[in-house]
């Protein structure tokens, strides 16, 4: 749907559009499958990895899901936040698998340090992007691109969907 350049050398915000869950970490496999055979045809490594350099940002994967109305965030929404933010110390181990992937969960990188959400503020774990109606979405921001895209978009929906039962 859209990309631009990131905050470190060589670093790149891909953004796909909406879709259903299996079908967007199909995606996530085929997008990082294809950079690296483009890469390795020009000599080049494509690096997935979390925080490839030290004293830069590292690399994200922010999962976005949708859950609203035509107001903006609905009820459930809300209580989807709150099951992120309860699971989250347990579903750190599969959304950031590698040592690698703590290096970048430090504070002055971008990445979040904190359990906390913000419809405001642009560096929580969970952000509320200002955009409303088709636009209005919770983002996830602890996710990193080592993860496996299967098993951290099911955690995610696990732990949400516990927050709206619960």
């Amino acid at each position: 749907e859209a990309s631009h350049h990131e905050v470190a050398p060589a670093q790149h915000e891909i953004d796909f559009k909406y879709g259903e869950a299996l079908e967007t970490a199909d995606k996530i496999m085929t997008y990082k499958l294809t950079v690296k055979t483009i890469a390795k045809r020009h000599g080049l490594y494509a690096s997935f990895m979390p925080k490839p350099k030290y004293g830069m940002c590292g690399s994200g994967m922010h999962i976005n899901m949708s859950l609203f109305n035509k107001e903006g965030l609905s009820k459930e929404a809300y209580n989807f936040i709150a099951g992120l933010m309860k699971h989250m110390r347990s579903m750190t181990a599969i959304i950031n698998p590698i040592v690698n992937s703590y290096k970048r969960l430090v504070p002055g990188y971008e990445a979040p340090t904190y359990i906390a959400w913000s419809a405001t503020n642009r560096s929580p774990l969970i952000r509320v992007p200002a955009a409303r109606g088709l636009g209005t979405r919770v983002e996830l921001r602890s996710p990193d691109c080592a993860t496996n895209p299967y098993l951290a978009i099911a955690v995610c929906l696990a732990a949400g969907l516990d927050g709206i039962k619960n």
